[in-house]
């Protein structure tokens, strides 16, 4: 069995440590204390073994387990593919989030606005963070 620090799975998971540190007490994920440094001499430890299958094949630096588009209706993947574009626009765009999500809800209709929070988690499960600060295009 592996065993990862509370970090590594908030990493391939896209969450905070403290989410990862949630469900670990929730008994979402096998996890143990082993003797460190830390909160009375203890650190958490996460099985990699427990985490989705994603998340695992992230941390291996593999590429995730296809899903069978096809159990999708076409509007579910209409919308699956807007979130794609919107994102690889984001990476494109040399804008900070705050700029690309104020740029992009001007540009598009009502119905398709974006949040930050709606551009960073569709960017974290795409496999790609930026927090980069970048400026606006000419």
């Amino acid at each position: 069995m592996t065993w990862l620090s509370a970090k590594e799975p908030a990493q391939v998971l896209c969450a905070s440590e403290r989410m990862v540190q949630l469900a670990a007490q929730q008994n979402r994920y096998q996890s143990r204390y082993v003797k460190g440094q830390g909160q009375g001499g203890k650190q958490l430890r996460i099985a990699l073994e427990s985490l989705p299958e994603e998340a695992q094949a992230r941390y291996r630096g593999e590429k995730p387990p296809h899903e069978d588009i096809l159990q999708y209706t076409g509007k579910q993947r209409e919308k699956a593919d807007a979130k794609a574009w919107a994102v690889e626009q984001y990476h494109q765009s040399n804008l900070s989030p705050a700029e690309f999500v104020s740029w992009f809800n001007a540009s598009n209709p009502p119905e398709d606005a974006i949040s930050e929070s709606k551009l960073a988690k569709a960017s974290c499960s795409a496999g790609r963070r930026n927090t980069r600060k970048k400026t606006l295009p000419p």
